[in-house]
């Protein structure tokens, strides 16, 4: 089986390098992978090289456009099983990754999510209340924001792609409104804190891009009136 390891790359390159050279690591399976640069100037493509890797440029330049990088990544794919890691990935070795999606190769799940985002840590408790009223079914994702998910390439033809950062969202709802089984697995790949870095600050947009791929599902499955909604949207821009 060939497997697509996707690595978006939306902003700071982060530790790319390290992505890169853990996923050249695995051996057990078939790998590609892809490298797409939303960066401004390209800076990705300096550490992206060899003929391992393919890189390929953000099809829309807006900032920060996530889930056009997702999806751009998936359209230059081939394999069977998709793969999304985070640039920024502090714990990429090549079991780390593989356990990311095993389960799938195991006939366990369609669809893996790990670890969590330390971007999006101070809203996702306020993500969790609405999805587990809305789609209770996920009641037991812990991380529902998390940027690491491994799927089966099926499952990504029934995904409405988010431009931005609702993409990591809306990937998992969609999936799960089609049907496709889910798991969570107990992965560590990015530490919850760190005394070098300062949090990351959330702005409104971002809040408000999230919750926006949720209320739109919700309203679209007929769980939630459009004032009802309006009113989420509203107290949730406000968090920021």
């Amino acid at each position: 089986m060939l497997v697509s390891i996707i690595v978006p790359v939306i902003g700071d390159v982060g530790k790319l390098r390290t992505v890169l050279k853990a996923a050249r690591r695995i051996k057990k399976e078939d790998i590609e992978i892809i490298v797409v640069d939303g960066t401004i100037g390209g800076k990705a493509k300096h550490i992206a090289k060899g003929r391992d890797i393919k890189v390929i440029y953000q099809s829309i330049l807006r900032y920060p456009g996530k889930g056009i990088a997702m999806r751009d990544g998936y359209y230059f794919s081939e394999g069977d099983l998709i793969v999304y890691l985070d640039s920024d990935t502090e714990k990429a070795d090549p079991n780390n990754i593989r356990e990311l999606y095993r389960p799938i190769l195991d006939g366990a799940a369609d669809v893996v999510k790990a670890g969590l985002s330390r971007r999006f840590l101070e809203i996702e408790e306020m993500v969790k209340k609405h999805i587990e009223k809305l789609y209770p079914g996920l009641a037991s994702i812990k991380h529902p924001l998390s940027p690491y998910t491994a799927c089966k390439r099926k499952v990504l033809t029934n995904i409405s792609w988010e431009p931005g950062w609702g993409a990591d969202i809306a990937l998992l709802l969609d999936a799960h409104r089609a049907g496709f089984r889910i798991l969570e697995v107990d992965l560590d790949l990015k530490e919850k804190s760190s005394k070098k870095q300062p949090p990351h600050r959330v702005y409104r947009e971002q809040i408000i891009e999230i919750m926006e791929a949720v209320l739109k599902r919700a309203r679209e499955d007929g769980k939630i009136g459009v004032e009802e909604a309006n009113k989420i949207l509203e107290e949730a821009g406000a968090v920021a």
